[in-house]
């Protein structure tokens, strides 16, 4: 006769969560840089010894002209943008603004030929390293070159004073930690400029997103039993208020977004089947969470001649083997025997 192996009788949906984020994945910067060098002789206006830069805004939330902003990405990758440095003088002494700081400007933002719409023209678009410039994600730094529009422009004209405008993110022996970009100034981490000394990056911040947790409470189908079943699907917001959240998959609708825990009653209807929640925030990446309810048994075998739990394992199929007592006692030496009527 065939051996077999007995299992028992309950089908178990158990919940795999992963989280993917889609449309964009960078974020705008927040906040304020600050830098420079020192004013010699202490005076104002400026005299050309003030190598000051002063405060630098890294979006258009804060103050300045036009719509600008820097983003950086979730990963390594290219930071975009612009930061808008105002200088430091007083708008009565007609101080020099700095303008623009150009954290991409290998994006076709700099040219030594006729600049066309969103161009400005340089005597060289080649940073001191060699390269093209711009500022990327690496690991848990920035590193590159930004550069001021307005020294670079210019440069064109040989009006620069023999400056260029070049930022260096990091260097063998100071670099941009994103990590204290906090909005902090007590955790500094700074950039440099050999024409206009340290720029601290400490009192910008990366903002992120509200945190999002998905849950689904496991089914236990017995005998008999079938889909569709009910059960609880959980999330959680923290960190924060999402503006919306939106269910989809095996669920629908509009879901609360503000933070607290959240609970509601779902029907399980088809096995590996899937319930995903995106979590809006303006300016950030969606936060999506996907949980899929997957069916396994609760496998039972003999054990001196009774049943036992032998562990779990996943199944195709919505039907687990049977494993009785009676069963158990007709087993012997690994082999199943016909039992006499």
């Amino acid at each position: 006769m065939k051996k077999k192996v007995l299992f028992s009788l309950a089908i178990f949906f158990l919940a795999f969560s992963a989280v993917s984020v889609v449309r964009t994945n960078a974020a705008s910067f927040a906040g304020w840089l600050f830098g420079g060098g020192t004013e010699s002789d202490g005076v104002a206006p400026w005299d050309g010894t003030n190598t000051n830069v002063g405060w630098i805004s890294m979006s258009s939330t804060n103050t300045g002209v036009g719509s600008y902003g820097v983003t950086v990405p979730d990963t390594d990758g290219p930071v975009t943008g612009y930061a808008w440095a105002g200088g430091d003088e007083s708008s009565s002494t007609s101080g020099t603004s700095l303008g623009y700081i150009d954290f991409n400007p290998q994006d076709g933002h700099c040219t030594t030929g006729v600049p066309v719409a969103g161009q400005y023209k340089a005597a060289s678009c080649v940073d001191p390293d060699g390269g093209n410039g711009g500022v990327s994600r690496s690991g848990g730094y920035l590193q590159g070159w930004a550069r001021i529009v307005e020294i670079a422009s210019a440069s064109a004209i040989g009006n620069s004073g023999g400056w260029s405008g070049w930022i260096k993110l990091k260097g063998n022996t100071f670099g941009v930690e994103i990590s204290k970009m906090d909005g902090n100034r007590n955790t500094p981490t700074f950039a440099y400029s050999d024409e206009l000394g340290w720029i601290n990056f400490g009192e910008a911040e990366v903002p992120t997103p509200p945190a999002l947790a998905l849950s689904i409470a496991p089914i236990t189908l017995l005998e008999g039993e079938s889909l569709p079943k009910n059960t609880n699907i959980s999330w959680t917001v923290s960190d924060g208020n999402f503006d919306s959240c939106t269910a989809s998959g095996g669920w629908s609708g509009a879901k609360s977004s503000a933070e607290g825990p959240y609970t509601e009653s779902v029907s399980v209807t088809a096995q590996d089947q899937k319930f995903t929640l995106t979590c809006s925030k303006a300016g950030f990446a969606d936060v999506v969470k996907d949980v899929f309810a997957v069916s396994g048994c609760n496998n039972m075998g003999c054990g001196n001649g009774e049943c036992v739990m032998t562990g779990f394992e996943l199944t195709e199929s919505y039907s687990c083997d049977s494993c009785t007592a009676t069963l158990c006692a007709t087993r012997s030496t690994g082999e199943w025997r016909e039992v006499a009527p």
